[in-house]
């Protein structure tokens, strides 16, 4: 995400923005002075991610490969099919953690109770870890709400 000072769209600061990163798939909301821009990114099949942001939220849908995604002052949510074989790495320190799919969660948490560890179906295939310092971690099953 990224943020400009001005609330006009032919500033010589969203110009040269556009000039260095191309109009293609970025959508903008003025709010005042403040400017949302959001990217869908698209990757092969069966990569790993790793996304950081600041504040913006991390959306991810039905990734296939391993993921780490931290955000600082958003939060993370991402969509995975139910029959796939994960273990989870989940921080938040300020929010909290939400499912829809049945997940395997570790017994033993850390004594602050701001990490934990879970599995889908076992785990053991692929691995996502997810940290948000002041939002809310959501971990769907894909193709529900």
């Amino acid at each position: 995400v990224y943020s400009f000072n001005t609330d006009d769209s032919k500033d010589p600061e969203i110009m040269k923005f556009y000039e260095e990163h191309g109009r293609d798939g970025i959508q903008w909301t003025s709010h005042g002075v403040m400017w949302d821009i959001n990217y869908e990114i698209r990757i092969p099949n069966n990569t790993d991610l790793k996304v950081d942001s600041r504040f913006a939220m991390i959306d991810i849908d039905n990734f296939q490969g391993n993921v780490q995604a931290s955000s600082k002052h958003g939060g993370v949510d991402i969509a995975v099919e139910s029959s796939r074989k994960i273990d989870f790495n989940l921080k938040s320190d300020w929010g909290e953690i939400f499912t829809n799919l049945n997940l395997e969660f570790d017994s033993a948490l850390n004594k602050d109770h701001r990490e934990i560890t879970c599995s889908l179906n076992g785990g053991g295939r692929l691995f996502a870890e997810l940290e948000s310092k002041h939002g809310n971690i959501y971990i769907r099953e894909a193709g529900k709400e």
